[in-house]
């Protein structure tokens, strides 16, 4: 879907083919933890919200909670 966002300020325009054709874009939750990537999609309403995780501090659950491609590296057994 080229032309459909402006990609740095994360504005899209969702035109109706965009909406039924499921055109998305990617996007980022980011705090002190990380950063973690998720994606909007169009809508006939319009984009919706960022389903990016919200990174949080790393523990020994088997996920990687800080979205750095790593899992439980904070010293589990």
């Amino acid at each position: 879907m080229n032309g459909q966002c402006i990609a740095k300020s994360g504005m899209c325009d969702c035109s109706a083919y965009a909406a039924d054709v499921g055109a998305s874009t990617t996007c980022m939750s980011s705090n002190d933890f990380g950063s973690c990537q998720g994606f909007r999609a169009c809508s006939k309403s319009g984009l919706t919200e960022c389903d990016a995780r919200i990174p949080s501090l790393e523990v020994c659950d088997g996920l990687d909670n800080d979205c750095d491609g790593e899992t439980d590296e904070a010293g589990c057994d």
